[in-house]
């Protein structure tokens, strides 16, 4: 089982029902006086306190944190945590912080409501940033500058393609998105997103295979405001960080008790605005002729193998010996099941 620093070094303080006492979370805070919940430093470094009270949702982040850790992705490792005094008890959800940088937090938590902090020019180098945050300052370089250019420096076809996909982004529903999300979207010139000159070819396949994993996973919500870009000195994006599982919780439930039909079947994605099918996630980095330059057909089915492993490591049994902590036994089978249908379509092709 992966674990984070306070995991390690608590692995003998975890409660019969894999919860850690919150009195041992406290011994890490600067000020153990008062209590801390969000985005809190500690002797251990940043960590992410948020009460919970929904099983599924904490099953849902610690299996996250297993199966995308066994992917390949450095992403925070979650686990439970229970405060308990006279007839008050409260359980939270506690993860490490992956992010270097002091607003990826703030601006994750904000974007609901439109409220964010600027990143600065020099916060960027070796450093981590919210993809959504990375994604407006790129907007505004690509293309938005070039709509102010004088003719003579760049050729009129180029500045009338750049308006022509600002004009279909203002049109689009979507506005979470900019118009640099997609990696290969058919509103640039051929298929290729011109930000993808600012990812090493590590960062793109993170990408591509975190598609894969969010299909596979149940989760259709995953949008640029809750991953992270680990960035180089140049500034180019080296690391794709996913933060947390979005609705799989809702959707594996849904899975689980045999509702197909109410699962969200929607979801954004690196091929198109529109949202579309899990499915057709799959059928793009199969089938789509821009990602086999990233992406080719023996990585995709070397993928898919890897899936099919981790659906059959038996995480849950990993996470209940290591901390103690079980995972609801027909949520777990619900996504594993999902999981390794996905790795199979993968390695031998979608019909």
């Amino acid at each position: 089982m992966k674990e984070n620093k306070i995991m390690i070094e608590n692995q003998k303080n975890f409660d019969r029902d894999g919860f850690l006492g919150y009195e041992y979370i406290k011994k890490y805070f600067y000020d153990k006086k008062r209590s801390f919940f969000g985005s809190v430093e500690t002797s251990a470094g940043r960590y992410i306190i948020e009460g919970v009270d929904m099983k599924d949702l904490s099953d849902s982040e610690i299996l996250f944190s297993q199966i995308y850790s066994k992917a390949g992705f450095k992403v925070p490792i979650y686990f439970m945590s229970r405060f308990e005094r006279g007839n008050v008890e409260k359980n939270f959800l506690i993860c490490d912080d992956v992010a270097t940088d002091s607003k990826s937090y703030y601006n994750a938590f904000h974007a609901p409501y439109n409220i964010s902090m600027v990143i600065e020019d020099d916060e960027m180098q070796d450093n981590t940033i919210l993809a959504r945050d990375y994604h407006q300052i790129k907007t505004d370089e690509l293309i938005n500058s070039e709509l102010v250019l004088d003719f003579n420096e760049i050729s009129p076809l180029r500045i009338i393609t750049r308006y022509r996909i600002l004009k279909e982004i203002q049109n689009n529903n979507h506005s979470i998105l900019s118009p640099l999300d997609p990696l290969f979207c058919g509103y640039f010139e051929g298929e290729k997103n011109p930000i993808i000159d600012f990812f090493s070819k590590k960062a793109v396949q993170q990408r591509i295979k975190m598609s894969i994993l969010d299909a596979a996973t149940f989760n259709s919500t995953r949008i640029p405001t809750n991953y992270l870009y680990k960035l180089n000195m140049y500034k180019k994006v080296e690391e794709v960080m996913p933060l947390n599982s979005g609705n799989t919780f809702i959707n594996a439930r849904l899975a689980a008790n045999g509702r197909y039909s109410e699962i969200d079947k929607t979801t954004f994605n690196d091929y198109t605005f529109d949202e579309i099918n899990p499915i057709d996630v799959l059928k793009n980095i199969e089938r789509n002729d821009e990602v086999k330059e990233y992406f080719s057909d023996s990585e995709r089915k070397e993928f898919g193998r890897q899936l099919q492993d981790i659906a059959h490591s038996n995480i849950a049994e990993d996470v209940k010996s290591s901390i103690g902590y079980e995972i609801d036994k027909d949520f777990n089978n619900a996504i594993m099941k999902n999981l390794d249908d996905a790795g199979i379509m993968l390695e031998h092709g979608i019909n």
